[in-house]
């Protein structure tokens, strides 16, 4: 990833997989990292960076559009990796992920659009392929059926992209 260079927003920054993405681009160097997170699963693994001044942290939820187009103006690329953190809870709750994948992506999608940021990389997920019966499961592989809400609002998020 050391081509990765420029001012980078995280979205789901300090959550496990984002932390990662946290400290592969700070130890690559070349990044100016604003890193968003609304802190909702009580943890905060970037925290070491955030103390350092490596990070700049905004704790905010990708729901308030008025954040999300404030951190992304001046973006060159956005890591778009927030979303539902608690998939049982969506099926007792399905509004966690249409809010949390589908709003919270038109949200970042956006704030993209209206200050010219054309970059993202998203991460999605396995569960949009429902029980594939190709495995390994190429991208290419169809009908995309998925058996969750969370699985629904990333192949949902995808097509927004």
């Amino acid at each position: 990833m050391s081509n990765v260079r420029g001012r980078i927003l995280i979205t789901g920054a300090a959550g496990f997989i984002g932390s990662h993405l946290v400290d592969r681009l700070v130890a690559d160097g070349g990044c100016e990292i604003t890193a968003f997170d609304n802190l909702i699963s009580g943890v905060n693994w970037i925290e070491p960076h955030i103390a350092s001044g490596t990070v700049r942290f905004i704790n905010a939820d990708l729901l308030d559009r008025d954040a999300v187009m404030a951190a992304v103006r001046g973006m060159d690329l956005v890591f778009h990796l927030g979303g539902n953190t608690d998939i049982p809870a969506g099926l007792r709750n399905p509004d966690l992920d249409v809010q949390n994948a589908v709003l919270a992506t038109h949200n970042v999608l956006e704030a993209m659009r209206l200050h010219g940021v054309a970059r993202l990389a998203f991460t999605s997920s396995g569960a949009v392929y429902g029980k594939a019966t190709v495995r390994p499961t190429p991208e290419t592989y169809g009908p995309l059926l998925p058996l969750s809400l969370y699985g629904a609002g990333k192949l949902s998020s995808e097509a927004f992209i």
